[in-house]
């Protein structure tokens, strides 16, 4: 049994380098780079551009990985191989082969990531009728700020479920999502996803 988790687990891996590698952007970064390959720095940030299209899941883990991709002779071998090729539909009709694979590793369901998109609306909407609220003056600074914090984590909700090619099509997104992924990596996991969700809604009570 262990052994079989730890194959397939292997395997996933293998599949999303593959992924990642047959990207044109980062096989023109592949080619510019020659015999450095994945180690070189320039092609490590395409990778990890690529990623961030897929969603903060597979980012961290390809964030957590892509030096250690570097160092094995195998991956580099397989960078080479598909630097030398130069073919750009080749590798589009490789990468739609495990596009199911990485989707599934990036976000949940549609449907669980729809609500948790439309509560981070409501939320956002609420927060901001709070604060323009006028008669909330003499409830004093603290509601004012906690207001504040709830649109702000309203908006950090919505930016994690919206589908990760609309956020990678502005950079000032990209940027503060890049931002909480490394401070707060449990945003980056389902799980700690959902317990921040059930804390924020905890506040309005």
């Amino acid at each position: 049994g262990g052994v079989a988790v730890v194959m397939a687990g292997v395997a996933g891996d293998k599949h999303l380098q593959e992924q990642l590698l047959n990207d044109p952007r980062v096989k023109a970064g592949l080619q510019t780079a020659g015999e450095q390959a994945l180690r070189d720095p320039a092609v490590q940030n395409a990778i990890l551009d690529v990623a961030r299209e897929r969603g903060p899941d597979v980012a961290a883990y390809v964030q957590d990985n892509v030096a250690a991709w570097a160092q094995d002779p195998d991956v580099q071998a397989r960078a080479k191989q598909l630097a030398s090729q130069g073919l750009a539909f080749a590798s589009q009709a490789a990468s739609h082969a495990g596009e199911f694979f990485a989707d599934t590793i990036a976000q949940g369901p549609t449907g669980l990531r729809l609500l948790s998109f439309l509560a981070g609306c409501t939320s956002l909407a609420v927060g901001v009728m709070e604060i323009l609220a006028i008669v909330n003056v003499l409830s004093g600074v603290a509601r004012y700020v906690i207001s504040g914090f709830q649109c702000l984590f309203a908006i950090t909700t919505m930016l994690f479920e919206v589908p990760a090619d609309y956020v990678a099509k502005v950079p000032g997104i990209t940027h503060y999502q890049d931002l909480i992924m490394d401070e707060a990596r449990f945003m980056t996991r389902h799980g700690g996803r959902g317990l921040f969700y059930v804390f924020q809604g905890s506040i309005w009570l």
